[in-house]
């Protein structure tokens, strides 16, 4: 892919991607209907990845409703969430991305918070505001305190900042345009419909860090997270983790290149990772309950991610 066009647009294109999100996309979008303290021009992109429910019905009655907000849907059949977010990326007109997830509703303050990050630092390539759970009338289970940065919930302030939730997350598209001149192609294409594999975000975002740019997470500015009882299952617990393991050849390898700062041999890389499977499978037996079976779909993850990646590390290298 070549570089995104329209960048000479001072503003934000906030991109949602949509799969099968009847249930949630009418309070997303009043989310961004009421933000405050916009001083800058702003788009809303939908994206609607083969649903087959009635998102896109709704997604145009609300914009039949709502004529005074520059709100356009758009439709991506290649399913996965890269994909959707690039048919966003190619249609927007505006220097800043915000994704917004189909399930998240962004705080009052969040694009305006955003613009002004950006603004204030142009090293920064992306940005993100702190994760809140929101599940309605159900009660989160007893482990959902300890995995809950798994659903992309809770602060993301670290000492040394080098990942962002996908969920709320900003991207000066300038620095789009340089991860992608340099040759980046996205290995790990997210979730496709009930698929659970990861990373594809955090893919981006490391291929950013390369690129020379920082990261900025902060607390002052916050998305709500709407978990439905479906994700607050032990079985969605472990199908999460199981493609959290899958991505991990591939993001492995960027986490090496910037902590070395130097590309090395397929052999070294491939080490390194067998060592890491060979890591979990023995962290199973120094585990229980909900922890081990957490560990063993995650030791499953990485042996099936071995095998899905492996013969791809040579171009991922």
């Amino acid at each position: 892919m070549g570089q995104f066009i329209g960048i000479d647009a001072s503003g934000i294109s906030v991109i949602i991607c949509c799969y099968n999100s009847e249930k949630t996309i009418l309070r997303v979008l009043d989310g961004i209907k009421n933000q405050k303290n916009i001083l800058f021009d702003y788009e809303v992109l939908v994206v609607n990845n083969k649903s087959t429910d009635n998102t896109a019905n709704l997604v145009t009655n609300y914009i039949t409703k709502n004529n005074n907000i520059n709100i356009k849907l758009l439709s991506e059949n290649r399913p996965g969430l890269m994909f959707a977010r690039e048919k966003g990326i190619k249609e927007s007109v505006y220097d800043f991305i915000q994704f917004c997830d189909d399930d998240n509703i962004l705080s009052q303050n969040y694009l305006s918070s955003v613009y002004e990050i950006f603004k204030s630092n142009h090293e920064i390539g992306a940005c993100g505001g702190l994760g809140i759970e929101l599940t309605d009338n159900v009660i989160p289970p007893f482990w959902f305190e300890k995995y809950k940065k798994s659903y992309a919930v809770g602060s993301q302030v670290r000492v040394i900042q080098d990942h962002l939730y996908g969920a709320g997350v900003a991207i000066r598209k300038k620095a789009l345009n340089l991860v992608y001149t340099k040759g980046f192609r996205s290995f790990l294409s997210g979730r496709k419909g009930n698929s659970l594999l990861a990373g594809d975000d955090g893919e981006l975002i490391l291929a950013m860090l390369l690129c020379g740019y920082k990261l900025r997470a902060s607390d002052s500015f916050f998305f709500m997270h709407i978990i439905n009882s479906s994700r607050l299952t032990k079985a969605y617990l472990l199908d999460l983790h199981e493609g959290f393991g899958k991505m991990y050849p591939v993001i492995d390898i960027y986490r090496e290149v910037l902590k070395s700062n130097k590309i090395k041999s397929k052999i070294y890389y491939e080490s390194k990772f067998l060592l890491k499977v060979l890591k979990s499978f023995i962290s199973i037996f120094f585990k229980l309950g909900i922890d081990q079976k957490v560990q063993i779909r995650l030791f499953i993850g990485l042996i099936k991610g071995y095998f899905l990646f492996n013969r791809d590390l040579n171009q991922i290298i």
